[in-house]
């Protein structure tokens, strides 16, 4: 899973669950709360969707 992945640390990225679909990643010195799930985007929505990105890094 991208959560757990190796190139994903490599570049200094932590993705830490919050909830059940809600991680937060710190990238930069940044910190984002975000989701892969749309309905859970539609439900709070200053979360960032990061669905259509990991579908698009998966093709």
């Amino acid at each position: 899973m991208l959560t757990n992945s190796l190139a994903i640390k490599q570049i200094g990225t932590l993705l830490e669950k919050l909830d059940a679909r809600i991680w937060q990643l710190s990238y930069q010195g940044k910190v984002y709360q975000v989701t892969f799930y749309p309905e859970c985007f539609d439900e709070r929505p200053g979360l960032q969707d990061m669905s259509w990105k990991v579908r698009f890094l998966s093709v």
